[in-house]
């Protein structure tokens, strides 16, 4: 008999994930604009689903953080849908998505988030998730999309390790969920490349994961250079174009990307472990 661990992750994980799966690769053969709305809406329903069967709850506004993000979901989700196509325009559009995407998550705490040092990290965040999105948004063009998918992936991949070994599960497995829709994503671009939209993925491998990264410091006070340590595969995607040897071919160039993200952050997370108590 499988251990309730296992069925919970298969119900609220593996399931939305194989469904997302299919539905990405369906929907793949619609053309762009139409197939990153479609896809995103996808994503974020999928996302949503997952976590209202972990939480078994959901209202608006968010009584707490893991509802603001089934909510933020949606919110990016609805980006994708009126993204206007200036340059200039889009990233003037990204800053209140990124404030409202911090108002659902971040709302529930806001009483406890006063002072010098929190208005300086609130700040600090708020940067992050800027520029993370705006790198991803330029790293888009010239990198292939299995790279755009498995690099964010890895950062969103050591935060739940991070926080599984700091004793939060449940973030751990909000965070997981994320994982298993975004691995899902990946394994579709990696069989039919072209079938998966760039645009729908942006904000979900951007902003929503520098989110979480921000509810792990603001929620469980961890040290917040820590998460943006975590931000080393983003850094390899912002200097892609300074990296030669790395072939434009797209597993290829996935694989030695990862690598170079790799062995940074396998180290801080190893540290990390090391650091941590018994998980149990």
């Amino acid at each position: 008999m499988l251990s309730p661990l296992v069925v919970d992750f298969l119900i609220s994980s593996a399931l939305p994930g194989a469904v997302v799966a299919i539905l990405i690769f369906v929907l793949g053969a619609q053309k762009d604009p139409l197939r990153a709305r479609l896809q995103a809406l996808v994503l974020a329903l999928g996302f949503g689903v997952g976590n209202y069967i972990m939480l078994k709850r959901l209202q608006f506004p968010p009584h707490d953080m893991p509802e603001g993000y089934t909510w933020a979901a949606l919110l990016l989700a609805a980006f994708v849908w009126v993204i206007p196509k200036p340059s200039g325009s889009r990233y003037l559009v990204r800053i209140p998505f990124v404030l409202a995407v911090a108002w659902l998550t971040l709302g529930p705490i806001q009483s406890s988030l006063h002072g010098y040092v929190m208005m300086r990290n609130l700040l600090a965040f708020f940067c992050l998730g800027v520029g993370v999105w705006s790198i991803l948004e330029r790293a888009a063009l010239s990198v292939r999309v299995p790279s755009l998918i498995a690099l964010p992936l890895m950062s969103a991949t050591a935060l739940s390790l991070i926080l599984l070994f700091k004793g939060s599960a449940s973030l751990a497995q909000m965070v997981g969920l994320l994982c298993t829709l975004l691995g899902a994503v990946l394994l579709v671009s990696l069989v039919a490349t072209k079938k998966v939209s760039a645009g729908a993925i942006l904000p979900f491998v951007s902003i929503f994961i520098v989110s979480l990264m921000a509810t792990g410091h603001f929620y469980l006070e961890f040290n917040p250079w820590l998460m943006i340590y975590i931000c080393v595969p983003f850094l390899v995607l912002w200097i892609r174009d300074w990296i030669p040897f790395v072939p434009k071919i797209p597993i290829p160039e996935m694989i030695i990307l990862a690598i170079l993200s790799g062995i940074p952050l396998s180290y801080i997370v190893w540290n990390v472990y090391k650091s941590s108590g018994p998980l149990y």
